[in-house]
């Protein structure tokens, strides 16, 4: 059903985090929960408004999807007119199914793509998300 197969992912992307920064000796957790502290504090729950003053938590959750993508390949795609990708000619009706995790461990596209580096979507000097790369897919490709 839709239900499971939008929880599955979300749900073994989260698996994957809690132990990834369980297992790191580093001050990952610590700058995670010092950045959600300061943004929501320890009175209220947390807002959908909240994540836009959380730039190393939202680059934690982005580098999680990217580092263990659920599903090695994304929902099939229908071509619905003929077109030119690279040297390949792919015509209308062909059906493709985008490869996230090639995509994902690209190091073309990704420095370092075997290493769990939530740095890589922050700005230089780690105080803004960069722009979510149009190659960063864990939900596979749009419509």
């Amino acid at each position: 059903s839709f239900f499971v197969a939008g929880s599955t992912t979300v749900r073994s992307a989260i698996q994957w985090n809690v132990l990834y920064l369980a297992s790191q000796p580093d001050n990952l957790q610590l700058m995670i929960q010092r950045e959600i502290d300061e943004v929501v504090g320890k009175d209220r729950s947390p807002s959908w408004e909240d994540h836009e003053n959380m730039p190393l938590t939202v680059a934690t959750i982005w580098e999680m999807f990217r580092w263990r993508t659920d599903s090695t390949f994304g929902g099939p795609r229908e071509i619905i007119e003929d077109i030119v990708v690279g040297e390949y000619s792919i015509p209308k009706g062909t059906m493709l199914l985008p490869n996230v995790r090639a995509v994902h461990s690209d190091p073309r596209l990704w420095k370092n793509p075997e290493d769990f580096d939530p740095f890589r979507f922050l700005s230089e000097d780690g105080t803004c998300l960069i722009p979510k790369p149009e190659y960063l897919i864990p939900f596979s490709l749009g419509t």
